[in-house]
């Protein structure tokens, strides 16, 4: 009940631009936005609410970085650390 009234607190502009889960059982709400940074994007949600939230970059490939990944991805040796995460793959 608190976290709803921080929610609404908050002020509506957050409550109409999310995403819900709560009709099926997940109790959590989703925002896709474009900032700069993690940091602009964690001082959006609610403060109440900021320890747990977690940002995560979106990106979209076009199916020649895809295939550049696989080329790249198989020629580490097996068992070796992934070093592509995060990192943009170039054409």
């Amino acid at each position: 009940m608190r976290a709803l009234h921080a929610i609404l607190a908050f002020g509506s502009h957050y409550i109409t631009q999310a995403d819900w889960g709560c009709l099926d059982g997940v109790h959590k709400s989703w925002l896709i936005v474009d900032v700069d940074c993690k940091n602009t994007a964690k001082c959006i949600v609610p403060p109440n609410f900021r320890g747990d939230a977690k940002v995560i970059q979106l990106n979209k490939f076009t199916p020649q970085e895809i295939q550049n990944l696989v080329q790249k991805l198989s020629m580490e040796p097996e068992g070796s650390p992934d070093k592509t995460r995060g990192a943009k793959v170039n054409n």
